[in-house]
């Protein structure tokens, strides 16, 4: 083969690995130019097949070769493996069994191992129950030596503590009960000891002994005994015990009796509790403890004395404050304001039934100030009522007489109170409804700030209400003064037009002045408490129309009666020249504009807008209207009348 058909097969190889290969018609097409003709192809072929295959029977010689010699390594090892796991289950069998001959040997040893661990056990029992016998030994002559000594309450304090200890760790009951009951008895004469040093350091004042007992206690967990045998000590003091057996339950001697002890500068309780550390509390677990439960059972109030019943109120305030006030914590506070004892005290003052007698008091000390007589010489008012209903109206939440808790009480004896005076004010003579629209406007401030703060937005509604009584009033008294101020001017249609036309000057109208000036008098002797620009403005508008409506219809009056009498004298004089006329409606006009102006003049001096008024310029037009050149015209003389008519 030569050269070049290699170089065509090798470059064919590559060929080969291209995907178009397997379509012999596009190869042949494609590569047609690198071959003579198709033997030649051919031949290549074969050459390239024969070489193919001597290569792939080296390939599969090789593998071959090399897979024979790693079966044969594998055979080998699989027999190696064999014998392996066949001498592991030897020694397994070995192992077992020397395992079992060991536990059997070691038996006895396990057994006596045992007899050693409990004689152990039993040895460190009987040193610790030996230790806590020494212990107690040593505590009981130290109880002795107390006297002579009183720093050995420390040492006894410690020894208890931990004898204490290995009473605990004794886990032997046949051990601890004997070993319990003597730790029992020494405590207990400790304790004994501890409460008859502490009484005498304390009624001696030695602060320095007493700390020290008090150090004791809290070493050997005895401070809760010390605050119980306290509190014996307050019974014994404060006599309770006779107390009971008399029964006096009387609290207005009970309680003072209380308040004293725990207001003492130097008792017993406030040195205690400025002396003692903070983990004692001698006023919760000594004198509550001791004093509440026979309150509880004992105590007393007086029912049906309002005077009594506050009075003991305020003393059983004072006495749980005192208590809340010497407490050593917040905790402690809430301890006695949170118990039941606390609430059934209270519930037996019967506050409501105080509450129902104040207010059967209050309203009828209302009636007796409702029937006096009323003058306008107040202080911050027009009347001396009003003062003293302001006063009045204070004493309920006077601090001698107000519960808080009974709040809701007072507040609805107020709001009856300014009820009344609601009433009362409406109902009140003609001459002194002034003075009430002027006080009902003012006196809301002053009940309001007699008014606890908490009690105010509910007061508030009935306080408003005096406004709103005040301006009914007000309406009432507009419509008195209207009326008598439009009696007056029923002289209006008394006026005539007869007589001549005259230039001198007019004077008002007796009856035009007193229809203003009994508002002037009106207001003057009420001492114009509310006879403001409004008031005024509203009568003076009325008063104007009435005067509209009286001088529209007198002077058409006027006017209808001259046409009579002038259509009478045609009829019998026609051809006689008319005299003179006697009806000068000017005149009228003109006294009638006087009358308004002194009207207008007076409510323009207080400050009342009267050109601006409607019916005002209403009445200046027909007063200033020509009226009295239809009054002037002859009617033409008209044929006499018949004989049969005449």
């Amino acid at each position: 083969m030569t050269s070049k058909s290699l170089e065509m097969i090798s470059w064919k190889l590559a060929d080969f690995l291209e995907p178009s290969w397997t379509n012999p018609d596009d190869f042949l097409t494609k590569f047609k130019d690198n071959f003579e003709d198709l033997r030649s192809f051919s031949a290549s072929l074969s050459q390239f097949t024969d070489t193919l295959k001597s290569q792939l029977t080296n390939i599969i010689h090789d593998d071959y070769t090399e897979f024979v010699s790693i079966s044969k390594q594998l055979l080998q090892l699989g027999d190696t493996m064999g014998a392996l796991l066949k001498s592991l289950h030897t020694a397994e069998k070995a192992v077992a069994k020397a395992s079992s001959t060991l536990e059997a040997s070691s038996q006895p040893i396990k057994v006596h191992s045992d007899k050693l661990h409990n004689i152990r056990h039993e040895y460190a029992v009987c040193a610790l129950a030996l230790e806590a016998i020494e212990h107690l030994q040593l505590i009981e002559s130290q109880l002795n030596q107390v006297d002579n000594n009183i720093y050995k309450l420390l040492d006894i304090s410690i020894g208890f503590a931990v004898t204490k200890a290995k009473i605990i760790g004794l886990d032997q009951p046949s051990e601890q009960k004997p070993i319990e009951t003597e730790y029992d008895r020494l405590h207990s004469q400790f304790e004994n000891i501890l409460k008859n040093k502490f009484l005498e350091f304390l009624s001696k004042r030695q602060h320095e002994n007493l700390a020290l007992v008090f150090n004791t206690a809290v070493m050997s967990g005895s401070h809760t005994f010390l605050q119980k045998a306290f509190g014996e000590v307050i019974k014994s003091n404060l006599h309770l015990t006779e107390q009971v057996n008399k029964r006096g339950g009387n609290a207005s001697t009970i309680l003072p009796l209380l308040i004293n002890y725990l207001e003492d500068p130097n008792g017993d309780l406030k040195y205690l509790i400025s002396n003692a550390p903070d983990s004692f509390d001698f006023l919760l677990y000594s004198f509550w403890e001791s004093v509440s439960s026979w309150l509880d059972f004992q105590i007393t109030f007086p029912i049906g004395d309002p005077v009594e019943q506050m009075k003991s109120y305020q003393q059983l305030n004072t006495f749980f404050s005192l208590c809340e006030s010497l407490c050593r914590s917040n905790e402690a506070v809430l301890s006695i304001r949170n118990s039941p004892i606390t609430a059934r005290i209270h519930s037996k003052l019967r506050l409501d039934i105080y509450a129902q007698l104040i207010s059967n008091k209050f309203l009828l000390d209302a009636e007796k100030m409702f029937s006096e007589p009323l003058q306008p010489t107040g202080k911050n008012f027009f009347l001396t009522f009003t003062d003293s209903f302001v006063e009045f109206y204070a004493k309920i939440f006077n601090k001698d007489i107000f519960i808080i808790e009974q709040s809701k009480d007072f507040a609805i004896i107020g709001m009856k109170l300014i009820a009344s005076l609601s009433n009362f004010a409406k109902n009140s003579e003609q001459s002194f409804k002034p003075f009430f629209v002027a006080d009902l406007l003012k006196v809301g401030d002053f009940l309001l700030k007699e008014t606890p703060e908490f009690l105010q937005a509910a007061m508030k509604i009935a306080i408003d209400s005096l406004k709103v009584t005040s301006n009914q009033i007000k309406e009432e008294l507009v419509s008195f003064v209207t009326e008598k101020c439009v009696e007056h001017l029923k002289y209006i249609g008394n006026l005539t037009a007869v007589g001549i036309k005259t230039n001198r000057l007019l004077k008002p109208s007796d009856e035009a002045t007193a229809s203003i000036n009994f508002y002037v008098d009106w207001a003057k002797n009420s001492k114009e408490a509310c006879s403001d620009t409004e008031f005024l403005t509203i009568i003076v508008n009325k008063l104007l129309d009435e005067f509209l409506s009286q001088s529209s219809k007198q002077l058409g009056s006027i006017q209808k009666t001259f046409e009579t009498i002038q259509k009478f004298r045609q009829t019998k004089s026609p051809s006689k020249s008319p005299k003179q006329n006697m009806f000068n409606i000017e005149t009228v006009q003109n006294q009638l504009k006087t009358d308004l102006e002194y009207i207008s003049n007076v409510a323009r001096s207080r400050n009342v807008m009267v050109d601006s008024f409607p019916v005002y310029k209403e009445i200046m037009e027909l007063l200033t209207k020509d009226l009295s050149s239809s009054l002037n015209v002859v009617s033409s003389p008209t044929p006499p009348p018949s004989d049969s008519l005449a």
